[in-house]
């Protein structure tokens, strides 16, 4: 494929998807400047590295390899456990999900 940075640059543009740039960078908790450095080819220190592997559940190594990119894990119950307690204490999202659970009907 070439070099590190364009090995890098590609890897992240296909991770990305048709996500934005600014979803990305928020979801992956790092400032969106960094990010589009990053797509720039501009490889970051190892925190806003390991921050966005997290993001997409994979091995820091695998933004660098030049192979096939491998789908993201999913996530550990752990991982779903911290997720939920999180929008649980959005008051929000908690009332949305009281809704949801009450207009829902079971399929028959």
């Amino acid at each position: 494929m070439g070099t590190t940075k364009e090995t890098f640059k590609h890897n992240l543009l296909e991770l990305q998807g048709a996500k934005s740039m600014k979803e990305v960078a928020s979801g992956a908790d790092i400032p969106y400047r960094t990010y589009q450095n990053m797509v720039s080819g501009v490889i970051p220190r190892a925190e806003a590295l390991e921050k966005l592997a997290k993001y997409y559940r994979i091995p820091v190594s695998n933004l660098f390899s030049d192979g096939n990119t491998p789908a993201p894990r999913p996530p550990t119950p752990e991982e779903i456990l911290s997720y939920l307690r999180g929008a649980l204490d959005n008051p929000g999202v908690f009332e949305a999900l009281k809704i949801a659970l009450s207009t829902y009907k079971p399929k028959k």
